[in-house]
Parts: C-alpha cells; structure tokens; sequence
C-alpha cells in the first residue's frame, strides 16, 4: 500500500460535536501520528492538527467523516513524498 504523509487540520465551532471527533479520531488511531488541540477560549473554538501516515482514500474518509460533524470545518494537505 502506497502511503503518504498527511495534515488534517480541524476547526471546532460547535463543542457538542466532539465527542463524535474524538470517536472518528479513535478509530482511526493506527494511522495517526500525533495530534495537536489548541483551545481558543476568547472565541469559543478549538483549533486541531492530525497528522497521519496512510493512504489518501484513508486521508479522505477521515477528513469527510471529521466534515460531516455539526459546527466542524476541515481541510487537508497530503505530501507529494509518498513510499510503498
């Protein structure tokens, strides 16, 4: 399997949907890396990074699965530096 380096990035805007992020995060800890949240209390938000070694289907399934989330915004980056 082709795998590639990957950044989710995840803003928070609706803290009742973490607990479903933190499930999709869970399930999908074999290709996680590490991860880092940042709460910006001031304006009611987190802010996230996921950082994951896989395929870009995976990649894809987790960033649609994250977007699918209520008050929750995604976007992600995957490196052109890909290994088999």
């Amino acid at each position: 399997m082709k795998t590639c380096v990957a950044l989710i990035g995840v803003i928070v805007e609706n803290y009742a949907s973490v607990d479903e992020l933190n499930d999709i995060l869970h399930k999908n800890r074999d290709v996680i890396i590490g991860r880092m949240g940042v709460p910006h209390k001031e304006k009611n938000i987190s802010v996230m990074s996921i950082v994951l070694d896989t395929d870009a289907e995976t990649v894809e399934k987790i960033s649609s699965a994250i977007s699918s989330l209520e008050g929750v915004k995604v976007e992600s980056i995957i490196s052109d530096k890909c290994s088999m």
